[in-house]
């Protein structure tokens, strides 16, 4: 039996192949440079609406290169990642765990 559809399969693909296109359009470098360990090649792209809320996955607006220190630099100081425009909510006023 089959783990993973076709279809679902096609749709991993397609996301690894823009991400990787992304990367290089930004020139595999961190946009953040917020960690001390920052080494300033980018391995990731942060959503800055994340998926569970809304933001979309293939949007080049909606994402920017991190490095691996950075992007967890993000997501553990959502205030003040969202003061600085690297995090968006659906919702006007502060995120739920602030």
């Amino acid at each position: 039996m089959r783990r993973v559809s076709k279809k679902r399969q096609r749709m991993v693909r397609e996301e690894s192949a823009w991400r990787r296109d992304e990367l290089g359009r930004r020139g595999w470098r961190c946009e953040a440079r917020v960690a001390e360990l920052c080494p300033n090649t980018a391995s990731q792209l942060h959503h800055i609406l994340s998926r569970s809320q809304g933001g979309a996955v293939l949007d080049p607006d909606n994402v920017m290169a991190v490095c691996l220190y950075c992007h967890d630099w993000i997501e553990r100081h959502p205030k003040e990642s969202k003061s600085l425009g690297w995090k968006r909510s659906p919702w006007k006023g502060e995120f739920p765990n602030e």
